[in-house]
């Protein structure tokens, strides 16, 4: 291979080498890329300014064919202050959402719209939030109410089962017990005024509930004690028959139901 010398072309020295080689060293090789590098960044950075140049260039052609910007208007306007919209007219006059104006810019007969368009709308607020207010009120008095309804029920609801768990338990006790026209008498009389009240009973609005079996035997009850009394009465009255002595007797089947009905 044959071996020519050169001048490198980033110090000046000659050197020998391959016919590839084209630096001395790889320090020469390196600083010349840095070099290619730093001048491409230069290039760009004066593209740049030459567009901003331009740019600039063509903005004031434009300004000098248009009358609504020159140099005495841009003086004057640098003592005012930003035009900061404050207000957008939304009535009948100009509803556009693009036209808005400064209040303190504005004409005495806008600023008068103005504020009696704000005037408007605050009053309108106030009548929202105290309409607001109102409902809110009722609809908490409403809410008291139906808790207090259902705080009666549930009282009147256990007030009346313990009226039938008491005659019932009674009941069971004097099973096969002798009763005398009295006995008979309170019994019927108690019967009477249990099932009226049971009556009042808001559970026998549902169907399903186990109310409308314990209102039955209480009126199986009064009715039982009723025939009983009738005919203990109809005894006394007769000269022909002796007086029969009368007992409680509860079937089988009836104390069941009773005990089954006093579970609450």
């Amino acid at each position: 291979m044959q071996h020519q010398e050169r001048e490198c072309p980033q110090c000046g020295e000659l050197y020998t080498g391959r016919a590839d080689k084209q630096f001395c060293s790889e320090a020469c090789k390196a600083q010349n890329r840095r070099n290619n590098l730093d001048s491409k960044f230069t290039d760009d950075d004066d593209k740049d300014d030459d567009d901003v140049a331009d740019d600039d260039t063509d903005d004031e052609d434009w300004d000098a064919e248009n009358d609504d910007w020159d140099d005495e208007e841009d003086d004057e306007d640098e003592g005012e202050k930003p035009n900061i919209p404050l207000h957008k007219w939304a009535d009948g006059v100009n509803n556009s959402p693009s036209y808005i104006v400064r209040l303190d810019q504005a004409s005495e007969e806008e600023r008068d719209r103005y504020y009696a368009s704000e005037f408007a709308r605050l009053k309108q607020l106030r009548l929202d939030a105290q309409l607001l207010h109102e409902a809110s009120e009722e609809a908490r008095k409403e809410v008291e109410a139906i808790k207090e309804k259902s705080r009666e029920e549930v009282e009147a609801t256990k007030t009346t089962h313990n009226l039938y768990s008491t005659l019932i338990r009674k009941c069971l006790k004097q099973d096969g017990q002798q009763l005398d026209e009295v006995d008979l008498e309170t019994w019927v009389e108690e019967l009477d005024e249990a099932c009226d009240k049971y009556l009042t009973n808001p559970a026998l609005r549902q169907p399903d509930d186990k109310s409308h079996k314990r209102l039955k035997d209480l009126y199986w009850l009064r009715d039982m004690f009723s025939s009983d009394l009738a005919e203990l009465r109809e005894q006394q009255n007769s000269f022909f028959k002796q007086v029969e002595p009368v007992f409680l007797s509860l079937p089988l089947k009836r104390k069941a139901r009773f005990r089954d009905n006093l579970i609450a």
